[in-house]
């Protein structure tokens, strides 16, 4: 474990080698079996949109569904750890 890699405080795990997460956010997958060269972000994203459209159509003018990512650290774990981009994708 590096230094970048501790978790968050400092110092040891507790007892049992694992912090508590606790998160309100939920993830879901996607898949598309009979389209296994399929673009699993290119889904999603088309899945987002077609669910800003209908949002719309319902709000008769509402505000556009968007994301963002200002906050977004895909090497940042929950628990307090950051993998090094190096060991990513080894």
């Amino acid at each position: 474990m590096t230094a970048a890699s501790e978790p968050a405080g400092g110092g040891a795990l507790p007892a049992g080698g694992a912090m508590r997460v606790m998160g309100a956010e939920t993830e879901y997958g996607i898949h598309a079996p009979s389209a296994p060269g399929a673009n699993a972000t290119m889904m999603s994203a088309r899945v987002v949109q077609a669910y800003a459209q209908v949002t719309r159509q319902r709000a008769a003018g509402g505000a556009e569904t968007r994301w963002d990512y200002t906050d977004e650290e895909p090497l940042h774990d929950a628990r307090g750890w950051t993998l090094e981009r190096g060991a990513a994708h080894p």
